[in-house]
């Protein structure tokens, strides 16, 4: 399907609507998949296997289960196989929140566990699979207090071929240890303490320093007036103590928190929120903060959910979230920054069709350069969910395969003086390619073309 516009000097505003397609952009595959494996799916992690694959980790609900699952694809996102842990059998349920590929090309996997049975509502849960996705070993952690277990948020393999994982218990920030084996080793608490009071302190994620030390960010509750502010703490890296952190909250007296961290050029850059804002942080390698910034990811934002962070391969940084717009509809957004905080580029991915939401959790740099997604897309009845994978190229640029029709936009500028071809083709799949060109000019084209 070819078409051919003569345009000197305009703003280009490119719409693309695609239908069970997948078009190959300059030789990169780029999609966006939806995976309807049951009626409630769940993934919050995202890795890369060997063979540049595409691994996800989750939940699902599988008649009376939710188990703990791991959803293989292939580099092109076409659906493989599932594998489902289900460790208790009690109707409730587990799931994974981070995945991460090892040295032997196995996945180490944080995650909840529940257990009614011994009285607790979650139990922080890590397991180690081996590379053909069988169970190395896994370690569940019981509590006895209900309401006071959480998930570990994420894992990390260190140097040492050993496993550090993070999360919370209690109001408190936590650390546990495990060796090659799966073994615990220790385990330790980070929580902020204000006079004699011990306030509530939540770690999300973990980032293995240049100086072998651990960075992780989160959030701390002022205990005087109950303010979210945003905090990050330094463990050592071999036994795991405090030996620093930072907190403070936003003068204006509004609640802001961290989620993820990330290396960048001269220090490490933190991505979280601020009411409505994506709130991003940048420190130097003593904890020393060297700027703070709030950006609004989009004019119609109203809540933003989350955001993660990456450094890319040209050692800028690049953040994935999900944000709520003012008719309540959740969208995913990817946004690259430099090592001064200044916006480069936004992308936006977003259910046009049917106005569900496309909810985003973990992002990972791939082998080509480019970054996967993961999260999963909800009715809007909120009856049923899926998961979902986005790959982009390293501009953040993707074709889709998703059942529905989905928008891609741009805001690039092309000073044109020549005519240029536009060419869409049907890689994989059935169904029909439909476009609409918006040069901003009035002189909008729309029609249905190459059919499959």
């Amino acid at each position: 399907m070819n078409h051919v516009y003569n345009r000197s000097n305009v703003g280009l505003f490119i719409a693309i609507f695609l239908l069970f397609a997948c078009i190959n952009v300059y030789g990169q595959r780029a999609f966006l998949k939806k995976i309807d494996n049951n009626t409630e799916d769940y993934s919050w992690g995202v890795a890369e296997t060997a063979d540049r694959g595409i691994v996800i980790t989750g939940s699902e609900k599988q008649g009376a289960d939710r188990p703990l699952t791991v959803v293989e694809l292939d580099s092109a996102g076409n659906y493989q196989t599932t594998h489902a842990f289900n460790i208790i059998q009690d109707g409730f349920g587990e799931g994974g929140y981070r995945i991460k590929r090892t040295i032997d090309n196995g996945f180490i996997i944080s995650g909840y566990q529940s257990n009614l049975d011994a009285g607790a509502n979650y139990t922080w849960y890590a397991m180690k699979l081996d590379q053909n996705f069988s169970m190395d070993w896994d370690h569940p952690h019981f509590f006895f207090n209900p309401f006071a277990g959480a998930p570990y948020f994420d894992i990390i393999q260190l140097p040492d071929s050993m496993y550090y994982t993070v999360g919370y218990y209690s109001g408190s920030g936590y650390g546990r240890k495990y060796d090659q084996s799966g073994a615990y080793v220790f385990h330790k608490g980070y929580r902020n303490v204000k006079g004699q009071v011990f306030e509530n302190t939540q770690v999300r994620n973990i980032v293995l320093m240049r100086s072998g030390n651990f960075l992780m960010p989160g959030r701390n509750i002022d205990s005087d007036n109950a303010q979210l502010g945003p905090m990050w703490v330094e463990g050592d890296g071999v036994v795991g103590t405090n030996i620093g952190h930072e907190l403070y909250y936003l003068t204006d007296g509004t609640d802001a928190e961290l989620f993820s961290a990330a290396h960048a050029k001269g220090g490490y850059m933190m991505s979280g929120k601020n009411d409505d804002k994506l709130l991003l942080v940048k420190i130097d390698e003593t904890r020393d903060t060297v700027w703070t910034k709030r950006i609004s990811v989009d004019v119609n934002v109203t809540d933003l959910v989350y955001a993660s962070i990456v450094m890319s391969n040209d050692g800028n940084n690049v953040i994935q979230g999900t944000y709520e717009d003012n008719t309540g509809q959740r969208h995913t957004f990817l946004m690259k920054v430099d090592e001064n905080g200044s916006v480069l580029w936004t992308k936006y991915f977003t259910d046009t069709l049917n106005g569900d939401d496309l909810e985003s959790y973990d992002i990972k740099v791939t082998s080509e350069g480019g970054f996967m997604i993961t999260g999963y897309h909800i009715n809007q009845g909120g009856t049923s969910s899926d998961h979902h994978v986005i790959k982009t190229d390293a501009e953040g640029e993707l074709c889709d395969n998703f059942p529905g029709i989905l928008e891609v936009t741009t805001d690039t500028t092309l000073a044109i003086s020549i005519p240029i071809t536009f060419t869409a083709k049907i890689v994989g799949g059935t169904g029909s390619i439909t476009y609409r060109w918006d040069f901003g000019d009035g002189n909008t084209q729309n029609g249905v073309g190459l059919q499959a």
